[in-house]
């Protein structure tokens, strides 16, 4: 499963178009939905999108970002921000990796999916 924390629809959408048909995508559009799907499907999910600010324009998934690898989650965590010193600050927290251009994390979704 791919876990998708983003409240744009548009971005939201794009990641569902270019997952993996073996791949389950779930979408989060809220901090809290994100919290809800990732403890319940946990050990079902294997990449996890997550933009750095939802909802909104300031950074507010930090907290969010710890709470998740804390719970031991060892797998594929992306940072996705148009601001790049966000997508820093996400990557210290626990992302693996970023993306400031969300088209090329669309772009490239199934490449990185499955590296």
């Amino acid at each position: 499963m791919l876990l998708i924390v983003e409240d744009d629809m548009d971005w939201g959408e794009a990641y569902i178009l270019k997952c993996p048909g073996h791949i389950t995508p779930l979408v989060a559009r809220t901090i809290r939905q994100g919290r809800l799907l990732f403890h319940k499907h946990a050990s079902e999910i294997t990449a996890i999108i997550m933009d750095g600010c939802v909802p909104g324009g300031e950074l507010n998934t930090i907290p969010l970002i710890r709470e998740i690898r804390d719970s031991g989650y060892a797998g594929l965590l992306i940072a996705a921000s148009s601001n790049s010193h966000y997508t820093e600050q996400m990557v210290a927290a626990g992302c693996d990796r970023s993306f400031s251009d969300k088209g090329e994390l669309a772009r490239n979704l199934a490449s990185i999916l499955v590296s």
